[in-house]
């Protein structure tokens, strides 16, 4: 029989630290995320202080995420839910920092696609990493609450 899946304190603020670093690192982040991923980085740093440096410098890493939650889920009840809230806060200025895209396609081959309307309040309308062959039609495509793009 297969475990489920447990989500840890130490699992959410590894994870946490990582998206922050990495949208930090591509300087696509404001003051809100900066400051709370300031904050659990310096707390973390108290009883990891290398392992966050390590997932920084790598915040995809799966392996440096792990050997940190395992740190943090070895400490006390009441570190680990002080954690939790500045994790839980960092991940809700994340997403609410996150802009919004209509339509992300990493790569569309030979394909031929017809997209009626595609509407964004704020952020980007459309990405395509990589179009090969095929044919792509946009009737409409709105970005932002007036914009026309």
């Amino acid at each position: 029989m297969v475990d489920p899946v447990t989500v840890t304190v130490g699992s959410l603020v590894a994870g946490a630290l990582s998206m922050a670093a990495d949208v930090a690192f591509k300087g696509a982040v404001g003051e809100a995320v900066k400051d709370g991923y300031k904050a659990l980085k310096t707390k973390v740093s108290q009883w990891a202080s290398s392992e966050v440096a390590a997932l920084e410098a790598a915040p995809s890493s799966k392996g440096k995420q792990l050997a940190l939650a395992e740190i943090i889920d070895a400490q006390s009840e009441e570190d680990q839910e002080s954690l939790r809230d500045i994790a839980e806060a960092l991940v809700a200025k994340l997403i609410e920092s996150a802009p919004a895209v209509g339509l992300d396609i990493g790569v569309l081959t030979d394909v031929e696609t017809h997209l009626r309307t595609v509407n964004v309040t704020q952020g980007i309308g459309a990405r395509i990493k990589e179009a090969r062959g095929g044919r792509v039609e946009v009737e409409e495509l709105n970005v932002g609450h007036s914009a026309k793009k």
